[in-house]
């Protein structure tokens, strides 16, 4: 790719800081503040009482999202989604867990996309929302000393 492909490429993303402010709607979850982490393959949100079922011969997960960030009108609401796949990740302290995997719908700034969403507790750790590489390439240019460049989501 010459200098100029390069360019056009880049200039065609959309700029975001290490955070961001995200809408998941699909979750009753109208913004919460989400972690860049280029480290990680797959995005990640906390979720509580999580819970694998069959309905129908297929695989569904019962959740709570994280709490704080959901509409006060569904606080306390569990959510029903069907189960993409449960994959083996390893967290930040070296482990390694199964998790459940969900298609959401999820919008940065002006931007809605569908993405791939592991669920696990990430009561430990400072945000409840990491958004993984897979979300991150060929959509946006990563500016690890700004926040919330993006803006409000758009829903």
């Amino acid at each position: 790719m010459n200098v100029a492909e390069a360019l056009r490429v880049l200039s065609s993303r959309v700029v975001i800081g290490w955070l961001e402010h995200v809408g998941v709607p699909d979750l009753m979850i109208p913004c919460l503040t989400a972690k860049t982490d280029t480290g990680a393959r797959t995005s990640s949100l906390h979720a509580d009482k999580i819970e694998g079922y069959t309905l129908g011969g297929a695989p569904y997960v019962r959740f709570l999202p994280p709490q704080r960030w959901v509409d006060a009108r569904n606080a306390g609401q569990y959510v029903e989604m069907p189960v993409i796949d449960k994959r083996t990740i390893r967290n930040s302290g070296g482990e390694t867990e199964i998790r459940f995997v969900i298609g959401v719908s999820i919008c940065i700034g002006q931007l809605v996309m569908d993405i791939e969403l592991n669920l696990t507790d990430r009561t430990r750790m400072r945000y409840d929302m990491l958004l993984g590489r897979t979300t991150l390439s060929e959509r946006f240019l990563i500016q690890p000393g700004i926040t919330f460049a993006a803006g409000l989501p758009r829903i």
